[in-house]
């Protein structure tokens, strides 16, 4: 098989679908314009490297494959033009295409201007964009104890996290202060500070680049600004309410490691026309029983799980714990052992190389002790960095009335220290 560049045969468009061969092409490509490319048929992955011939003439970003298609980020181009190649580990290209670049006045943040494939610029609306948020989703993930939601999107593996301060659900109608893409949060709420004061109309709104640049995203995430992502997040609340709930398992419409709800894909990837809209008032958020760990026994987190014990971790990015396969799993942290667990009812917790920064020790201690009984065992191990580290976890767990709290003077602060108490 020939191996060739190909883009999404909407131009503009986000990985995945019916795509467009584009090797040996000349494309325009303007300063704001973020591009999809594909690069097909290397079978023996004999492509090391995909570069513009002009050293920095473009950032070029590899993100996740679909399929057998591998996908690029090309965007910020600078000069005038310059040949996109994909070349073997010895330089040898096997094939390319050209790109002429379009300097489009600068305002802050990008404008809303896009070249078409004909050359001319158009004017897109931010929320028509191909990489607005709400069009690049296809699935959401989903737990009571996230403090948030996860939007996935085509083209990434990872998920998009989206906590509640950025949530509106009761916003039907909003305005955004003007159509520009802004390169942060920050500097989008900002143009909403100074924008014009009105009395009367909707709320207002901004967009910004998210999740590093790869999404269009607005300020709320709401049913006015994103209708799709929250009308499937209320069906995923739904479907969590209606699982097995003494599992705690997180639920995912969509495609969410490798697991596809198809029964409710075609209700929720359909085209925007005819996307359901969500309900005018949030349904109630579930309301999980709460439950006893196995054996009486919690281990909080860290870098491995124990078997026959109900092991608590949030999946959190960057931690080194596991992600997936995890026996009797609950999706949450430490912090919220009160709201999950029985009274008294966790004996013993413990933690295999836990990080001390990836805990709110002083909540988290005190979730703890509300749940446990007189007597329970503490046993866990904590990655620490300094000594000072290894006082505030020790007077966490004092204060929240835990006792004989002790640490192993024969390991030094790191990923050996040993911290016991009894509650």
């Amino acid at each position: 098989m020939t191996i060739r560049f190909v883009t999404p045969e909407q131009w503009l468009g986000p990985p995945g679908g019916k795509t467009k061969v584009i090797s040996d092409k000349d494309l325009p490509l303007a300063s704001n314009d973020i591009l999809w490319v594909g690069l097909v048929g290397d079978s023996q992955n004999n492509i090391k490297t995909v570069s513009p011939d002009i050293p920095g003439a473009v950032a070029i970003v590899e993100a996740s494959p679909i399929g057998d298609t591998r996908w690029f980020r090309v965007s910020q181009p600078h000069g005038s033009e310059c040949r996109v190649q994909a070349a073997d580990s010895s330089g040898r290209v096997f094939t390319g295409f050209h790109l002429s670049f379009i300097h489009l006045p600068k305002g802050r943040g990008r404008i809303d201007f896009d070249i078409g494939p004909d050359g001319i610029p158009v004017h897109t609306a931010p929320k028509a964009r191909a990489d607005y948020i709400d069009l690049r989703m296809e699935g959401i993930g989903y737990n009571i104890y996230l403090g948030g939601f996860q939007v996935y999107c085509t083209g990434m593996n990872t998920p998009i996290e989206v906590p509640y301060a950025l949530v509106d659900l009761n916003l039907n109608e909003a305005e955004a202060v003007d159509a520009t893409v802004y390169d942060t949060l920050a500097q989008a709420n900002d143009a909403i500070q100074k924008a014009p004061v009105r009395a009367k109309g909707p709320k207002r709104i901004a967009y910004y680049s998210g999740a590093g640049g790869v999404v269009i995203a607005p300020t709320v995430f709401s049913p006015a600004t994103t209708p799709r992502i929250i009308a499937t997040y209320y069906e995923a609340r739904r479907l969590y309410a209606d699982y097995v709930i003494q599992a705690l398992s997180g639920i995912a419409i969509g495609i969410v490691g490798g697991i596809v709800l198809r029964t409710f894909l075609g209700r929720f990837l359909r085209k925007m026309s005819e996307d359901p809209k969500p309900p005018s008032r949030p349904p109630l958020l579930p309301a999980p029983k709460k439950i006893e760990p196995v054996n009486g026994t919690v281990n909080v987190g860290g870098g491995g799980e124990i078997p026959n014990v109900t092991n608590l971790n949030p999946i959190k990015p960057g931690s080194g714990g596991p992600v997936r396969g995890i026996p009797n799993h609950v999706p949450a942290p430490m912090e919220k052992m009160d709201e999950i667990f029985v009274p008294g009812s966790v004996k013993e917790m413990n933690s295999i190389r836990l990080r001390y920064m990836d805990v709110d020790w002083p909540t988290a201690t005190k979730a703890a002790a509300k749940v446990m009984p007189k007597g329970g065992k503490v046993q866990m191990n904590v990655w620490t960095r300094n000594q000072q580290e290894v006082d505030a976890l020790k007077a966490a767990f004092e204060r929240a009335g835990f006792k004989n709290v002790r640490t192993d003077k024969r390991f030094p602060p790191g990923p050996g220290t040993m911290l016991e108490a009894e509650r």
